[in-house]
């Protein structure tokens, strides 16, 4: 897949999609991300939820 094609299907995703998406490319919990970003794990859910 080009990058053009790859940027035209992130614009496509909810921003709950991309970081799903990422967080589960790199292989991490919400939990580890929700401490990486400093938030609770219950906001992590609710953006990826959106």
């Amino acid at each position: 897949m080009n990058t053009e094609a790859t940027h035209d299907q992130n614009e496509a995703l909810t921003t709950g999609a991309r970081l799903r998406n990422a967080r589960e490319q790199l292989g991490l919990s919400q939990q580890a991300v929700a401490e990486r970003l400093c938030l609770k794990v219950s906001t992590v859910r609710d953006i990826e939820e959106d």
